[in-house]
């Protein structure tokens, strides 16, 4: 039996996301009212037609993601130490800061990102 609490996976099928596993920090990308920890196969419904190419996971720690698409880079999870590359530093109730994303952000410093494009 796999212990979902300390792993993060990810498959894509026909270009959509599907992710399972730990999501304390968001790294799942599943939005803020998703639970710490997803055993089964879900859809990131946020990037539903946008076509992902490649998933690049933290291999230290496993608490932020990174996806490529055809153009664009986004990121989500724990942001600490600006990991995400976005800039951009989350506000709960407009007065608690955070450095978690819960759902994809596009990094617009990397927009346009050359590459193939993206066919099943």
């Amino acid at each position: 039996m796999t212990d979902f609490s300390k792993t993060l996976r990810y498959q894509i099928v026909d270009g959509e996301l599907y992710i399972w596993g730990k999501n304390s920090n968001g790294q799942l990308g599943l939005g803020k009212k998703a639970a710490k920890v997803v055993p089964a196969l879900t859809k990131i419904e946020c990037l539903s037609g946008i076509c992902i190419k490649l998933v690049k996971l933290a291999a230290l720690g496993s608490e932020h993601s990174v996806a490529v698409t055809d153009g664009e880079v986004l990121s989500w999870g724990g942001g600490g130490s600006g990991r995400l590359g976005d800039g951009y530093e989350s506000s709960i109730l407009g007065f608690l800061s955070s450095s978690s994303e819960y759902t994809p952000r596009l990094i617009k410093e990397l927009e346009k990102v050359k590459g193939q494009k993206c066919t099943f």
